[in-house]
């Protein structure tokens, strides 16, 4: 049987173009899911060349767009891929309230609704126990708080760091979910939590950047070893066979029971699905 796509967001830069490069040198047909095609071209181009990979597709997907995430997947469905495997890579820290063009805050919007609306509308083209879903995690997640209250607007002053660590806790949440209701249809849902990552994301628009770059950057991990890790989990060779794990540095970690057993996780999905308007 020939090798499904993989379909990875934020497929034009940082650990998203070092993932989508991997798997296409290894092979793998690739569709890479970016925001601006325009911006996105050259990523593409350098990508298909190096790879010697003619399987590569650029198309537009807007993680903040409800609107582009259905017309994205109305394509791939259009077009008849089939997919063997999804990486929730995109994601965006903002240091200051912004909104979605569907009136959600932009973190929690970019990270767990786009994500969760895109996983569910492309999972009638995946196939079955060949499948898998990986999604980017952080360690951030461990100070995140998700409850009834996740979409209402933040009392007082916005925290950029605390919208990040919600996002990422509701999304890891989603994806141990989501492991549990398709364990036996055999499609795989992963979390990766890459590390510190050396990207354009932990700049805080401060004075202080060119300082903290000089000092941290080096001691931190570059774009590439961060993508190798999931890219590793996509292509097999880790966690064969695992579903609704958590892996760091090519191992699985076991989540707190606080995480795995999270009082809230069920009512999250019957949340999501209401915004989202899939109930």
């Amino acid at each position: 049987m020939s090798q499904g796509v993989a379909v990875v967001t934020g497929a034009n830069r940082g650990m998203g173009r070092c993932i989508a490069g991997i798997l296409a040198s290894a092979g793998w047909p690739v569709v890479m899911a970016c925001r601006d095609l325009a911006r996105s071209r050259d990523a593409f181009m350098e990508i298909k060349a190096g790879s010697g990979n003619g399987r590569i597709e650029l198309l537009e997907l807007d993680l903040a767009s409800f609107r582009s995430i259905r017309a994205f997947a109305e394509t791939v469905r259009g077009r008849g891929f089939e997919i063997s495997a999804l990486v929730n890579n995109a994601g965006v820290l903002s240091m200051r309230p912004q909104r979605t063009s569907d009136g959600f805050e932009l973190t929690m919007g970019v990270n767990y609704l786009g994500p969760v609306l895109l996983t569910r509308l492309l999972l009638p083209a995946m196939r079955g126990e060949e499948a898998q879903i990986v999604s980017t995690s952080s360690l951030m997640y461990r100070l995140g708080r998700v409850d009834a209250g996740l979409f209402s607007p933040h009392d007082g002053s916005y925290d950029g760091f605390r919208a990040y660590a919600d996002s990422k806790l509701a999304l890891l949440l989603f994806s141990l979910e989501l492991a549990r209701r398709l364990r036996a249809g055999g499609i795989r849902v992963n979390s990766v939590d890459p590390g510190i990552v050396s990207t354009g994301m932990i700049r805080l628009g401060k004075w202080f950047d060119p300082i903290t770059d000089a000092v941290y950057r080096p001691l931190i991990k570059t774009e590439m070893h961060g993508a190798e890790m999931t890219a590793a989990l996509v292509k097999g060779g880790i966690g064969d066979g695992v579903t609704g794990g958590y892996f760091v540095d090519g191992k699985e970690r076991r989540l707190p029971k606080r995480i795995s057993g999270h009082p809230y996780g069920k009512a999250l999905w019957t949340l999501t699905e209401s915004v989202l308007g899939l109930s």
